[in-house]
């Protein structure tokens, strides 16, 4: 690092600052990456009845070097947005425990039936089973993410559409 902070860099940022920040969040990033691996791969072994699948939409963002004025003439970079989805399994426990957990979950460009299919058959190798105590399914509509499940699954859980789903064709 130098002795002395410059003057200041674009944006009125100092230089050494901007690159420390860039180290640490660089640095907590490949921390955090073990952790991912292991938390995508861990056994699962107090497997709920019913698990709950569901696609949520998302718009990742990332920033530019050009610059532009906004509404108010100052200077901004500009920036551009990418659609993803969040895949996530979520998973009820019965018998009065009233318990509900996310089991697992991961980002993808769309909810097609190969991302979905890498997700369920995860929780497959991860133990979530029939014979480990799942009974059923929720999902909404996703033709893909049924043919995922019926493809792992097979007949061997009960699938049930989502009521939330359901409600805005029944009006």
């Amino acid at each position: 690092m130098p002795k002395s902070a410059p003057a200041s860099a674009k944006n009125g940022v100092p230089c050494w600052a901007a690159v420390s920040a860039y180290a640490r969040s660089y640095c907590r990033i490949k921390q955090i990456e073990p952790l991912l691996r292991q938390a995508h791969s861990q056994p699962i072994s107090d497997v709920p009845a019913v698990v709950q699948f569901d696609g949520i939409g998302l718009r990742a963002q990332t920033q530019s070097d050009t610059i532009k004025l906004d509404k108010r003439q100052r200077k901004r970079h500009k920036r551009t947005g990418k659609k993803l989805v969040l895949l996530v399994a979520l998973g009820f426990w019965t018998a009065g425990l009233g318990k509900r957990e996310i089991l697992d979950w991961q980002v993808a460009d769309n909810e097609g039936k190969a991302a979905w299919e890498t997700l369920v058959n995860r929780l497959w190798e991860r133990g979530v089973r029939p014979e480990n105590g799942r009974h059923s399914v929720i999902r909404d509509g996703c033709g893909e993410l049924g043919e995922a499940v019926a493809l792992v699954y097979g007949s061997t859980v009960l699938e049930q559409r989502c009521i939330f789903h359901k409600l805005p064709s029944a009006g």
